[in-house]
């Protein structure tokens, strides 16, 4: 494939994938010049678009050698870029796997994860939150989702402050009941379950919040993602009438939005390292990090395995099958299916959108399946807030593109962000997103 000479990244030019100064490299291709980038492969990137460290849209090209290979959306001219260095990159390395745990078939996860699910109770705080985010007692039963609780050693160091007290089992507990409902003996391959060989016993990982349940095209559980709460994180009291921290002599709060502090009677949103996100996969992996090092991944939870990323297609009978909305968020894509009767594809976050064109062994992809019941226009409904956010753009702009270049018919939404943030804000003010074909 390469014509010429590679030029190397460097100090003053370097990686827009993964920010490395040495190692990945440009080169002549086909379809111009070409990037790359030798560490994402080795730091398990997705295979998808990315928008680069320089806020440039990077499309996902091939991967070959363990590198993986992109091109500038746009951007064919090699003239335009001016990159010191030459010389052949040295050969990547290749990442071991040790005990690798694959999850069950689908179908297996549907029958664990509802008697999972079957056996937790929505708590007050998390019934309140979404009744305030203006879910219906109706739209919640009929959702599935329930509270998981905090961790076992957090519950039992008083790390959740009264009056705060689970009405849901240990996670020990957990594990416990659905092995002796099932009649199974193990919950190897169930991400979030793993082994004790300590007290031979099965429990499960995770933080506490929302457990959401995520669907594949057929309407099995094949997943299960958690809307933190932030609970069992760190020890707290009840201060001002949130749960309370001390952190560099401050004053710490927390909700279902994370943490803030209080200045002047308001709100003021922050950001620490320990609460990044707001969802995470129901997972139990945590590779070794000094193996990890030596490019060898070994999973710290015995029998444990890895979520990864997934969609989930919310999708009811009576729904008009003919547009499927497409958005990011599972409680955003669940209760917009509530609301708009029409099949919603929830992405884990708009970088992720490539998961859509990803085909199976029969060689269609989730968009071919929709398509075969019935859907004839795919809708893009990011967040309003793109429109400030240039990641968030360029990644609804190129999923939009992906659209149209592989034959689905495609279109974009409108609405104004004061109306609200994401899909579902401005439905629950009883708005309407405008819709532009494509």
């Amino acid at each position: 494939m390469a014509q010429g000479i590679f030029i190397n990244c460097t100090k003053t030019a370097p990686c827009p994938i993964c920010g490395g100064t040495d190692w990945c490299s440009w080169f002549q291709g086909d379809r111009g010049y070409l990037l790359s980038c030798k560490r994402a492969c080795r730091d398990m990137y997705n295979k998808q678009d990315l928008c680069g460290r320089d806020g440039k849209m990077y499309r996902f090209i091939s991967d070959k050698n363990c590198q993986y290979i992109y091109e500038e959306a746009g951007q064919h001219d090699a003239g335009r870029r001016k990159y010191a260095g030459a010389g052949k990159p040295p050969v990547p390395r290749k990442i071991k796997y040790v005990d690798r745990v694959e999850p069950a078939e689908d179908g297996i996860l549907d029958v664990v994860y509802r008697s999972l699910l079957s056996k937790l109770v929505l708590e007050d705080r998390h019934y309140e939150y979404l009744r305030k985010e203006g879910w219906t007692d109706g739209m919640i039963r009929e959702s599935m989702i329930k509270s998981f609780p905090e961790n076992d050693y957090a519950r039992s160091n008083g790390y959740v402050p009264k009056p705060y007290k689970s009405s849901n089992p240990t996670h020990m507990q957990l594990a416990g009941d659905i092995l002796d409902e099932l009649g199974i003996s193990s919950l190897k391959g169930v991400p979030g379950a793993y082994y004790k060989p300590d007290i031979d016993a099965w429990t499960f990982t995770g933080c506490s919040g929302l457990a959401m349940p995520v669907y594949n095209v057929d309407g099995q559980i094949k997943r299960l993602r958690i809307r933190m709460d932030y609970m069992g994180i760190k020890k707290c009291c009840m201060k001002n009438g949130f749960p309370s921290f001390k952190e560099n002599g401050e004053d710490i709060y927390l909700d279902m939005s994370g943490p803030f502090l209080i200045k002047d009677g308001a709100k003021e949103r922050i950001k620490l390292e320990s609460f990044s996100g707001k969802v995470r996969p129901f997972q139990s992996f945590y590779a070794d990090t000094a193996l990890k090092e030596k490019g060898i991944i070994k999973n710290t939870y015995m029998y444990g395995c890895e979520s990864k990323n997934h969609c989930s297609i919310y999708c009811n009978s009576g729904n008009n099958m003919e547009l499927c909305i497409i958005t990011e968020g599972e409680k955003k894509g669940q209760y917009s299916n509530f609301k708009l009767n029409v099949p919603v594809i929830s992405l884990p976050g708009v970088n992720s959108y490539m998961l859509l064109f990803e085909k199976d062994g029969s060689g269609r992809c989730l968009l071919d399946y929709m398509a075969g019941k019935g859907v004839r226009i795919f809708a893009v409904a990011f967040d309003a807030d793109r429109n400030t956010n240039a990641a968030v753009m360029a990644y609804y702009n190129a999923l939009l593109d992906r659209l149209v270049e592989n034959g689905y018919a495609a279109a974009g939404t409108e609405w104004s962000m004061e109306l609200g943030k994401g899909l579902d804000d401005l439905l629950a003010k009883g708005g309407f997103p405008q819709f532009i074909m494509l």
